[in-house]
């Protein structure tokens, strides 16, 4: 049986090349299913639109482009230079989609395989289902979670819609944003956290293959950040050797696109842009002083001293 996958996207200009890249990857590995692509779009360039819209119907797939400045409008948003406002699209989705779920992707993901048994999820009550980020108790408790929930990125979400329109989850997530006055804690996943609750089902790690995953084993990761449970080393391993989705996180390695890029799955990116035939020249990336610092400490030190200090930077930062 066909079924249809509803997939969202949010960028600028900015990351048109990574969108593009995804979406490929994304239709290459499910062609026996229908997608529909809903791009959220902030003042992209009627050139790069008619890229995104051709790269699709190649794979005889449909797209939908929204406004970003249309489904946030009312929404005032206090802003910084590291995070443009397109990370807010996903709290809105049940305003361009009509269906029961959808697939919320960040333009900085590779997809490796079919998403069949993902899209058949039971959600059953639960508003989202993501994959759990080893952050504190403390980062827990400022939102409103207990240690014991865990705590989701939001880069890669799938939203039961059915349930977010019954709860009315998007007016709950405008409420928040307007009581932290346009400037949320941890911005749009502190509000996706928060809002979500209880109602939330953890994913396997191999559904947002981040950096954290790569570098250190689960029992170092629980000792990293503090944590008194997580996902196991089994786990881990089965997303190291068979991701579904891969997540370019701008954290620990130098990402892909850039043309030093040291991530152990900067093949893999570099296989799909040369597919969609994107040839422009890559630049240089740098990482900021304090994640050199990580990476230095991480290799020179021995693990005990390493975490002491990376747990009393963390608890400075936040």
């Amino acid at each position: 049986r066909i079924m249809t996958f509803h997939v969202a996207y949010a960028c600028d200009e900015n990351y048109i090349e990574q969108t593009m890249v995804s979406m490929a990857s994304l239709m290459e590995h499910n062609q026996t299913h229908k997608i529909v692509i809903y791009l959220i779009e902030s003042k992209i360039g009627r050139e790069s639109l008619q890229k995104i819209c051709h790269l699709v119907e190649q794979y005889k797939q449909s797209s939908i482009c929204i406004a970003l400045d249309d489904l946030l409008k009312g929404i005032d948003l206090t802003l910084d230079e590291r995070h443009p406002k397109t990370i807010y699209a996903k709290l809105f989705l049940d305003q361009v989609c009509e269906a029961d779920r959808i697939l919320y992707l960040d333009s900085d993901t590779v997809i490796t395989s079919s998403l069949e048994e993902l899209w058949k999820m039971d959600f059953q009550d639960a508003y989202i289902a993501g994959v759990a980020m080893p952050y504190t108790t403390d980062i827990k408790r400022k939102l409103g979670l207990t240690s014991e929930m865990d705590y989701f990125c939001d880069g890669i979400v799938l939203i039961n819609l059915k349930v977010w329109r019954n709860k009315q989850v998007a007016e709950q997530c405008r409420e928040y944003i307007m009581r932290q006055k346009g400037n949320p804690y941890m911005l749009s996943e502190g509000v996706i956290n928060t809002v979500a609750g209880e109602y939330r089902i953890t994913l396997p790690p191999k559904y947002n293959l981040m950096s954290t995953f790569l570098l250190w084993n689960a029992k170092q990761i629980k000792e990293l950040f503090d944590v008194s449970h997580f996902y196991t080393q089994e786990q881990i391993e089965q997303a190291r050797k068979n991701p579904v989705i891969i997540h370019y996180l701008n954290e620990l390695y130098i990402r892909p696109w850039y043309r030093n890029s040291d991530h152990p799955y900067r093949d893999e990116y570099m296989k799909w842009r040369e597919k969609i035939g994107w040839d422009m020249p890559m630049e240089s990336g740098s990482r900021s002083v304090r994640t050199k610092g990580v990476i230095v400490l991480n290799k020179v030190l021995p693990f005990s001293w390493f975490c002491r200090i990376y747990r009393l930077v963390q608890k400075r930062s936040r």
